[in-house]
């Protein structure tokens, strides 16, 4: 007890709080944001001046090289996408780690952008191929990606705009689809691993970890994802046949290429399926039309072998 010497009352200690583990206060009160104070936004903006960087070192690197207005065009299409899906990680970050998570949202932040990456490649180019396949078959001019104008010396910014419309469209929604189709099923076991992996090395610093997964892993993956993409977007031409025979001839030089390459070709099917395996897929010796690729498959081999051996024993009897 303590006498207060202005009022004449008794007074108690206050009791200070039990000292706890820095690791458990990050824990409870320091958790990592990834939209939390001057320092986050700081470096969000750093890294979106990462991911300009790598798309001018590109135009610096490749042969032949675009106009300096086609490659603006293209990289704002990009800059526009590469943005938008960022706020969309953020959003998906902020969502994964709340209710009853362990890890971070700075964490969930580098995991989700790691799986969009990786499968959003995947995705990107197979619709890139399907769009360029609809631009040619219904003459969208105005939608093929990288030409944005009949006359490639004045180009027109209202294609643009709709190719950079159609582009951001198409990315996010591409972020969606993966966090759906693979984030969402494998919650509480991706939660698992990068809590464990967060509590061993970046918990006791939430600023470290934020520069490490918002800053410096994402910027080797925004590089790489900027690069492939640049690739896809640019302007190519367009395929000289339709949707079906384009998905189907790459299908069938797929499996036929996968057939040669296992070894067990010879083991498996006849010497003439072999040979016939070996011509298809060798490079640039595809036929140019769906009618033709089917007539010189090892079925159609197998019914011309059949048809002479039939008139082989004809002319026998």
């Amino acid at each position: 007890h303590c006498f207060d010497v202005s009022l004449l009352e008794p007074c108690s200690w206050a009791v200070a709080p039990p000292r706890q583990h820095p690791a458990m206060m990050a824990e409870r009160h320091d958790q990592c944001k990834v939209i939390s104070g001057n320092f986050a936004i700081a470096i969000q903006m750093v890294l979106g001046v990462a991911a300009c960087t790598s798309l001018l070192v590109k135009r610096l690197r490749e042969h032949p090289r675009r106009s300096l207005l086609i490659w603006f065009m293209d990289s704002t299409k990009q800059a526009a996408a590469l943005g938008m899906q960022h706020f969309v990680n953020i959003l998906l970050a902020v969502l994964f780690a709340t209710g009853s998570t362990e890890a971070s949202e700075c964490i969930w932040f580098a995991a989700n952008l790691l799986v969009a990456v990786i499968c959003g490649i995947g995705l990107l180019t197979a619709y890139m191929r399907l769009h360029r396949c609809a631009v040619a078959r219904w003459n969208l001019e105005w939608l093929h990606s990288g030409r944005y104008s009949s006359d490639e010396t004045r180009p027109r910014w209202d294609w643009w705009l709709a190719q950079l419309v159609l582009w951001v469209v198409v990315c996010c929604v591409e972020k969606f689809i993966t966090a759906a189709a693979v984030v969402v099923p494998f919650r509480r076991q991706i939660d698992q691993l990068i809590a464990s992996i967060e509590a061993h090395t970046m918990r006791n610093d939430p600023r470290i970890e934020l520069v490490i997964v918002m800053v410096v892993f994402p910027a080797f993956l925004n590089a790489f994802f900027a690069w492939v993409v640049d690739n896809l977007i640019k302007e190519e031409a367009l395929p000289n046949r339709s949707c079906r025979n384009v998905i189907c001839g790459s299908l069938w030089r797929a499996w036929s290429r996968w057939f040669t390459v296992t070894g067990n070709v010879t083991g498996v099917l006849p010497a003439h399926l072999t040979a016939s395996l070996h011509t298809n897929s060798a490079p640039n010796s595809g036929p140019t039309s769906y009618a033709a690729e089917i007539t010189s498959t090892p079925i159609a081999s197998v019914q011309q072998q059949q048809q002479q051996q039939q008139q082989e024993q004809q002319l026998q009897k």
